[in-house]
């Protein structure tokens, strides 16, 4: 109980020090005002960071999804056995493979010689962590010659 409580107050902490930063807002403002969005708008932490919440009326807050509405959208029109399909990422990529657009592999199941065949014919390419949401830890990257480099930080 005490880890989870430690884990959520770090998770705020760093929201609440990203918004303050970003949106140059007092961090006291910050920490009280994404309560009082996470009480009034289901807003979490990072909803109110990448949605801007810092700079938003309250009209315009109330038309986002945040994470709670969306959790309750999940409930009410997915049925509860194909949980894992919109859960897993990888998972998804395959049962909508006709409406994704792109190829997804996963670096866990795939040999070097399959990554590197992928890597000539895409020089370009997105790497998208299985864990998490909301574009955290998303990087474009480039094959240089033989090396994977962050292309947005050439």
């Amino acid at each position: 109980m005490i880890r989870k409580l430690s884990a959520l107050l770090k998770y705020f902490i760093e929201n609440i020090h990203k918004t303050s930063k970003k949106y140059d807002r007092n961090y006291l403002f910050v920490f009280l005002d994404m309560i009082w969005c996470a009480i009034r708008y289901s807003a979490s932490p990072s909803n109110y960071y990448y949605f801007g919440f810092a700079k938003l009326s309250h009209s315009q807050r109330q038309t986002y999804v945040t994470h709670k509405m969306s959790e309750q959208i999940q409930k009410k029109y997915n049925s509860p056995k194909y949980h894992i399909v919109f859960y897993d990422k990888m998972i998804f990529s395959h049962v909508f493979s006709d409406f994704y657009g792109r190829r997804c592999l996963s670096t866990e199941t795939m040999s070097f010689e399959d990554f590197s065949q992928f890597t000539d014919a895409c020089p370009k390419f997105i790497y998208k962590p299985l864990e998490g949401g909301q574009g955290n830890g998303i990087q474009v990257l480039k094959n240089t010659g033989g090396s994977i480099k962050g292309f947005m930080s050439d």
